[in-house]
Formats: C-alpha cells, sequence, structure tokens
C-alpha cells in the first residue's frame, strides 16, 4: 500500500505540473498576441469620397522585427498595394508611402 500511495503522489506531482506548464504556454500566447497587436498600425484616410467626405479608407501595417513594412489589410482593396509595399520596404521612405496610398485610393473615385 505504501507503495501505491507514492505512486499515486507522483502522479498527482505530474498532473500538476502538466496543468502549470499549459497555463504557462496560454500565459505566453496571450503575451504574444498582445505584442503582435501593438506592432500593427491602422491608418484611416477620409475626404476622398467627394460624395462622402467621411467615408473611411484605411488599411492595416504591421512592423515584424526585422523592420519590414507588411500590410495586413486594405479597405477597400488596391491592386497595387504589393508593389507599394515592396518600394517602401526598398526606400524606407514611409512619408511617400502614405502619400502614394492616398493618392491610390483617390483615384478609385474618378
Amino acid at each position: 500500500m505504501n507503495e501505491m500511495s507514492r505512486i499515486l503522489l507522483d502522479m498527482q506531482d505530474k498532473e500538476k505540473q502538466k496543468d502549470d506548464l499549459i497555463a504557462s504556454i496560454q500565459q505566453l500566447r496571450e503575451e504574444q498576441a498582445r505584442k503582435k497587436d501593438s506592432e500593427q498600425l491602422q491608418f484611416v484616410f477620409r475626404n476622398i469620397n467627394h460624395k462622402d467626405l467621411e467615408c473611411p479608407y484605411t488599411f492595416i501595417l504591421w512592423l515584424n522585427a526585422e523592420g519590414e513594412y507588411t500590410v495586413i489589410s486594405c479597405d477597400p482593396p488596391l491592386e497595387c498595394m504589393p508593389q507599394l509595399e515592396k518600394k517602401v520596404r526598398e526606400t524606407n521612405n514611409f512619408s511617400a508611402f502614405l502619400a502614394n496610398v492616398r493618392k491610390e485610393f483617390a483615384a478609385l473615385n474618378l
């Protein structure tokens, strides 16, 4: 019976370690998700559509660990966004990138 009690205690200890590891992994996942969210920027342009000046034109930009820009989403979609994204990565001229995105959004309304 003594051996059985020791085995049961050992099993309970292992089960607690497993639960602690699962909780730790979940905490790390949540922390990583928070960090990823804080590395995203949302840009909202207005006063583009002359029929509806409040209509938003948006895109979400993510800056990865290497400092490269990646467009996560764009509404309304721009066919040229991959080219604009590539150019900002090459030149690192962020203000020109924003100006070009706004210009392309405006071109959708012509």
